[in-house]
């Protein structure tokens, strides 16, 4: 679960980076903040399921929980589809689908 906190702020940071790079105020970058924010919104959201996911493994390890193996599935299964979801959304043919989910929050960040 540490790594994967890393693993956001390095790609958050590197965003940033790259974003203060080509910003040198000459020329408009409205597409290049919708890229890092899209990518920015579904990178937390894949490495929230996988870090959820790895913390309930964890906390039935360590309290000796009887998990049943379908709810162990369950969530590895939930893992997976997030985490493809999340990289089918970053797709310029699926935005039409990312804008109606997170078109919002894309606004708020912008703002």
């Amino acid at each position: 679960s540490i790594f994967l906190t890393v693993l956001l702020f390095v790609f958050i940071h590197k965003l940033q980076l790259l974003y203060k790079a080509t910003n040198d105020g000459c020329i408009d970058n409205a597409d290049l903040v919708i890229t890092i924010s899209k990518n920015i919104i579904l990178a937390i959201i894949s490495i929230l399921s996988t870090f959820i996911l790895s913390m309930v493994l964890m906390i039935t390890g360590i309290f000796n929980l009887s998990t049943p193996i379908e709810v162990a599935y369950t969530f590895y299964f939930i893992d997976i589809v997030t985490n493809a979801f999340c990289i089918m959304l970053t797709y310029s043919y699926y935005d039409d689908i990312y804008f109606k989910i997170f078109g919002k929050l894309v606004i708020k960040m912008q703002n």
